[in-house]
């Protein structure tokens, strides 16, 4: 176990623990893998009368799967009673455990049960995201209006999100512009996100824009191309003389603008 074995050692030596040391426990066995001890400690805390705080709660809910799907209900109405439905961390945490364990009624339950003040712009990208996992499409993309009129800024996590599941030209060219807007465009994952909406959409002439103004394409964006191409039924192999010739004008204009400047500088001497 190594430094966590070492870390149980010196916290089962200390004669006192406040809330702080459970909570630094529970999130280290955590975030290094250890679940069943991280649970252990979260189950001690309840026999020893030690009080609960919203780190806890969202830790040891971030641990919850289908198979310790009662075990998270158990702490949700443990979250209930002591009224920590009030805290984003905590909400965010039931909302994804619910939609990991393809629960979308109690997810929407949570959400639906706390007051718009908490909600943050994590609370709506775990609605959003979960709801886009379920193939409910329409759903999120109104939970995603509903974000805008709340003036929550959307993330790259928001658009790559609701972008996969967007099959609408109309409402593809909104979300892109939303992009453009937000000055989110020039970040690789929503680019790619944005060209395979386009191409889905049907639109291979906005998701080839895209491409050619995305500055920094990994094989995510030249894949996201090619599969447009093929799934549209024209061939991959055009794209990619396309690209190539594109590639080649722009040598050709950066050759020449320095040759001129070289030219100038001779001339000048």
């Amino acid at each position: 176990m190594g430094e966590v074995g070492y870390a149980c050692k010196v916290f089962d030596e200390m004669p006192q623990r406040n809330l702080a040391v459970w909570n630094a426990m529970i999130t280290g066995c955590a975030e290094s893998g250890y679940h069943g001890i991280a649970l252990n400690l979260f189950q001690r805390m309840h026999f020893l009368g030690v009080r609960y705080d919203n780190y806890a709660f969202a830790s040891v809910l971030s641990l919850c799967d289908m198979e310790l799907l009662d075990f998270g209900r158990q702490v949700h109405l443990m979250v209930i009673k002591m009224g920590f439905l009030v805290r984003a961390s905590v909400i965010n945490a039931l909302v994804t455990i619910y939609f990991n364990c393809k629960n979308d009624f109690d997810a929407f339950g949570v959400f639906e049960e706390a007051v718009d003040e908490v909600l943050d712009h994590v609370t709506y990208n775990a609605m959003i995201t979960g709801l886009v996992s379920m193939k409910r499409a329409e759903k999120a993309l109104i939970m995603f209006k509903d974000m805008r009129k709340l003036s929550l800024r959307p993330t790259e996590l928001t658009f790559v999100s609701i972008m996969s599941s967007c099959s609408c030209i109309r409402i593809a060219s909104q979300l892109h512009a939303q992009v453009a807007r937000i000055g989110l465009e020039n970040y690789t994952s929503i680019a790619n996100a944005t060209i395979t909406m386009h191409a889905s959409c049907g639109d291979l002439n906005a998701a080839f824009l895209v491409f050619e103004r995305l500055k920094v394409k990994d094989k995510v964006s030249w894949n996201a191309m090619i599969t447009s191409y093929a799934q549209n039924c024209l061939d991959s192999s055009n794209f990619r003389i396309h690209s190539a010739a594109e590639g080649r004008v722009r040598a050709r204009r950066v050759y020449d603008r320095k040759h001129t400047r070289k030219l100038r500088v001779s001339r000048n001497c």
